[in-house]
């Protein structure tokens, strides 16, 4: 029987996937627009 503290743990390590996750598409993002500005 899996209670809350399992899904507690997951939770721990699945949130800072995300972090990771938005903070490489952002990264991605800002170096686009200073490399190619005249697009946006």
């Amino acid at each position: 029987m899996r209670g809350p503290a399992g899904a507690f743990r997951e939770n721990r390590m699945f949130e800072p996937v995300i972090g990771l996750i938005v903070a490489v598409l952002l990264g991605t993002y800002l170096a686009y627009t200073l490399l190619h500005p005249e697009k946006f």
